[in-house]
């Protein structure tokens, strides 16, 4: 994990990360009943890396990196259902009203 390069299998309670696809060996184990998932902007823009979101625990707190957008929103999904439909929703409020907005400057102009 040294070049940030791992896998991750979610069986709920626990996320399994392993150095790569091909690792038989768990590297580390996550007990998501005692660990807190955080998403958000802000916390994207204040670490520079997009496509990110953060789990922590007592012990320890693991940023974690998709490939993409929708890939956030599925591995958030795993882990946290409900944080991803809150998630989906903000985001879905947000675009409505870029798209209200659009429509009346549209509309203005």
């Amino acid at each position: 994990m040294a070049n940030g390069i791992c896998a991750q299998v979610v069986r709920r309670p626990y996320v399994f990360i392993y150095r790569d696809e091909r690792d038989p060996i768990e590297r580390a184990v996550i007990n998501l009943a005692n660990a807190h998932v955080e998403y958000s902007e802000d916390q994207e823009q204040m670490v520079r890396m997009p496509n990110t979101f953060s789990v922590v625990s007592k012990e320890r707190g693991y940023l974690l990196q998709t490939l993409g957008d929708k890939e956030v929103h599925d591995w958030l999904y795993a882990i946290n259902p409900l944080l991803a439909g809150q998630i989906r929703s903000r985001s879905a409020r947000r675009g409505d009203k870029a798209a209200a907005g659009a429509g009346a400057g549209a509309a203005l102009a």
